[in-house]
């Protein structure tokens, strides 16, 4: 998997459809894109709509580093902790 990238990497562990990771990310999250809603602000809605608002921060990386997640990038996150941090 190494080498791909945001997109696949959501798709592959998802089974969602997109043509682009914010797709991706709300059609798996069951979330409608509002406006331009980015992957950082999909992330946000769906913690809290999950009562895991705790772990926001002030960043996407930084928020699910907050949930579990490991790595230094959000794609090193799902290459190595898949979607922990991401619900």
């Amino acid at each position: 998997m190494a080498g791909e990238d945001l997109r696949e990497l959501l798709a592959t562990l998802t089974a969602a459809t997109g043509e682009t990771a914010e797709q991706v990310y709300a059609h798996w999250a069951g979330l409608t894109i509002n406006g331009g809603d980015g992957l950082e602000n999909l992330v946000r809605r769906k913690l809290v709509a999950g009562g895991k608002s705790s772990q926001l921060r002030e960043s996407l990386t930084a928020t699910l580093r907050a949930g579990g997640a490991v790595g230094e990038s959000p794609e090193e996150m799902l290459l190595k902790t898949a979607l922990t941090g991401w619900s």
